[in-house]
């Protein structure tokens, strides 16, 4: 491989770009930092370790040379330290992403679990959302058929609609029934969504007349309505005759209330159905990398602990160093000081004997 081409991808190395190995090791270090995160946060590590020390140990954990042997034997020095330096800062991006991933994912798992009263994980969510989907969507079904079944009623003169009526009946459920895996979808994303949504559309519906505010559960559903019920509106108004500014307003005003009941049935059976899904707090990092980091954590303190040892013999020997010449300069001061008193004393002695 061209060297030059070799720093350009080592430099654009990104989550998204890894290959298949990369994303394996990409997943397993995010599982280490996620675990180290949490026995943080579970005041299991001891406040003298930092989630930089655990970075710093993630990326030591692996080497651009034994990653890139084939390459690295047919480089020069130059392109070499260059290549490594490149590896090395696309490596460190990598694991901040990491740390920032994980935040986002944490503070997600806690809105989650405050709003269902129970532990909820990003893993576990997944796995949960597909068994409901399909009751869901099902439900949500029911009440299309509703809809297209009433709609004729209130749009359609008793007088001449009679006749049309079985056929608008299913030209309405062709273009309301297969929007219920959309409305789902559309009902959970407000659900799970991090803000909490309150959405007011004003005539012509544009996009930029959403207005989103703080708001409850029951402003998300009253948000998912009129989204959802704009949706129902565009598909069902091709079905009429009439296509004018206040038609489609009533039109929309009526869908908009006729799917609270879907709301309603998708965010009853995803929260009646959780209770009993005890896989909703399933963390494989728990059971894959826990241990693991538990044993690392050990090695840091041990480390960081025989560093504290090392430096305090260190800076005893090196205050002995310093102050040994003073000790010995004051002993010998003391010791001429002796020997002269005791020259003074025994001068004393012997003049007390002359006669």
């Amino acid at each position: 491989m061209n060297s030059g081409l070799m720093l350009d991808q080592f430099s654009h190395m990104r989550p998204p770009t890894f290959s298949e190995r990369e994303q394996h090791c990409y997943r397993a270090e995010k599982m280490l930092l996620r675990q180290f995160v949490l026995l943080k946060l579970e005041d299991k590590v001891p406040d003298c370790l930092s989630i930089e020390d655990m970075k710093q140990r993630v990326l030591r954990g692996r080497s651009f040379i034994d990653e890139s042997q084939e390459m690295a034997k047919r480089m020069q020095a130059r392109e070499l330290h260059l290549a490594e330096q490149a590896w090395s800062s696309a490596r460190k991006f990598c694991v901040d992403q990491m740390e920032w991933e994980i935040v986002v994912d944490l503070k997600t798992e806690k809105r989650l679990s405050q709003l269902l009263g129970r532990k909820v994980t990003l893993e576990g969510l997944q796995m949960y959302l597909p068994i409901i989907r399909s009751k869901a969507e099902q439900e949500v079904r029911n009440c299309l058929l509703q809809l297209s079944s009433k709609l004729p009623d209130f749009f359609v003169c008793p007088d001449t609609g009679t006749r049309y009526k079985p056929g608008l009946v299913s030209e309405l459920q062709r273009k309301t029934r297969p929007l219920a895996p959309q409305v789902v979808q559309t009902a959970l994303d407000i659900l799970l969504s991090k803000t909490h949504l309150h959405v007011e559309v004003t005539d012509p519906p544009s996009r930029a007349n959403i207005k989103i505010k703080d708001s409850d559960l029951k402003l998300r559903i009253e948000s998912s309505c009129t989204l959802i019920g704009r949706l129902l509106a565009d598909a069902a108004a091709s079905c009429f005759c009439l296509n004018s500014f206040f038609f489609r307003d009533r039109l929309q005003h009526f869908c908009t209330s006729e799917s609270k009941n879907m709301v309603t049935a998708v965010y009853k059976r995803f929260t009646e159905r959780s209770k009993s899904f005890f896989l909703l707090d399933f963390d494989e990092s728990f059971h894959v990398a826990r241990k693991t980091v538990l044993n690392i954590t050990l090695d840091m303190m041990g480390d960081r602990l025989g560093a504290a040892y090392h430096w305090e013999q260190h800076q005893r020997s090196t205050e002995e160093e310093v102050e040994t010449p003073e000790v010995h300069h004051v002993a010998e001061e003391n010791t001429d000081e002796r020997q002269v008193e005791e020259r003074r004393g025994v001068r004393a002695f012997f003049r007390q004997d002359d006669p």
